[in-house]
């Protein structure tokens, strides 16, 4: 069946408007959590800036990494880091 986009819509807008991005799914992949946080360094007047722009994994056998980007960085430049550890909560006594 071929589906038709809706008027004054483009054809990609339609397909993927329903396409969940990496943050809509919890920044998982297939249940996993991502291996690398994928950053952007931003100069600024006060010095550099780290942006979060996307998450990365790496294979089961180890021998590529797959890239998800929320956004394009202006500088081309792309750091990838493993993600920081949230610190374990404590009950309160």
């Amino acid at each position: 069946m071929t589906r038709h986009p809706k008027p004054g819509m483009p054809a990609f807008a339609e397909a993927s408007a329903g396409t969940p991005r990496p943050t809509d799914r919890g920044r998982r992949v297939k249940g996993k959590r991502p291996d690398y946080t994928v950053s952007t360094v931003v100069p600024t007047d006060g010095g550099d800036r780290w942006r979060e722009v996307g998450v990365a994994f790496a294979s089961d056998e180890g021998d590529t990494i797959t890239v998800l980007l929320d956004a394009l960085p202006v500088t081309g430049k792309l750091v990838l880091r493993p993600p920081r550890q949230r610190p374990a909560s404590t009950p309160a006594s």
